[in-house]
């Protein structure tokens, strides 16, 4: 799921994109837009594709784990625990950011395995703002600015990558990032 849709971006625009600039917004730019997005804030939004990621045991009751708002089997040393050994933290959350075991988690290096979906339910408000912003500001410098120029056998391209985040687009990123890396 694309955290920009091309007629949320023509909207902010104020006009339809060209057969060139709407090719370019679904295959480069609105991909870029939501993996910057994603590496921004250590997460995802809006996802529903099945992963396993693996974390460290710690000795500890509460081990962090990237957000998930789905889980479907937790192992630890490879052996399947039991649904009522663990619980998401906080307790019943959704988009949860840690898993608490009935007893301490075995210390170990990646000896914990976690099956479900990563990332947030839905798309916040703040993030689709966010993804508009980056999308306007790039499409705006393409469409305005140099894309390449050339003085005889000279010649140069310009970046076309995504420009113009703003200090409160980057703020909502950042508090994303600090939900994902707490505790």
């Amino acid at each position: 799921m694309t955290y920009i849709t091309q007629p949320n971006l023509e909207a902010k625009l104020g006009r339809t994109l060209t057969a060139n600039e709407s090719s370019y917004f679904t295959s480069v730019l609105a991909p870029s837009i939501d993996a910057y997005i994603d590496k921004q804030t250590g997460t995802t939004f809006g996802g529903s594709t099945p992963s396993t990621i693996y974390v460290d045991g710690n000795d500890e009751e509460l081990v962090v784990i990237p957000t998930m708002h789905t889980i479907t089997e937790v192992k630890q040393d490879e052996v399947i625990m039991a649904v009522n050994t663990y619980s998401l933290y906080p307790r019943g959350a959704v988009d949860s950011l840690a898993i608490r075991n009935t007893a301490d988690w075995n210390k170990g290096d990646e000896n914990i395995s976690v099956t479900g979906v990563l990332g947030y339910t839905v798309i916040p408000a703040d993030i689709k703002l966010a993804a508009l912003e980056l999308a306007t500001n790039s499409m705006t410098e393409i469409v305005n600015g140099y894309k390449s120029e050339s003085v005889g056998d000279w010649s140069v391209s310009y970046d076309n990558s995504i420009k113009g985040i703003t200090p409160q687009s980057l703020g909502i990123l950042e508090g994303y990032a600090r939900l994902s890396r707490r505790m």
